[in-house]
């Protein structure tokens, strides 16, 4: 199974049989919201989506102050000032 690991540098590297690769070199810094998705391929990173398995970054919409996974990894539930919207990631759609 491999791990992903955010260094102090804002890296994340995949580790796997003691092998280190940098999966993404976004430069990550104060990250204060993160999220790991329940089926443990994507994070969701200051209201940002991280998809492991493709090393994609996808941005929730403009406004967005706080955000869920759903159970099946699917969907982010996000909060909006006027209400709580769901981001579809297939689609991605609302």
């Amino acid at each position: 199974s491999d791990i992903f690991v955010i260094d102090y540098d804002g890296k994340i590297s995949k580790i796997s049989k003691n092998n280190k690769t940098v999966v993404s070199d976004n430069g990550l810094k104060n990250i204060s919201q993160f999220s790991a998705s329940p089926d443990g391929i994507k994070s969701l990173i200051n209201l940002t989506i991280f998809d492991a398995t493709n090393n994609t970054w996808t941005a929730l919409p403009a406004g967005a102050t706080a955000a869920a996974w759903s159970p099946d990894s699917k969907k982010v539930a996000y909060l909006k000032n006027d209400g709580v919207y769901l981001f579809d990631l297939k689609s991605q759609n609302l």
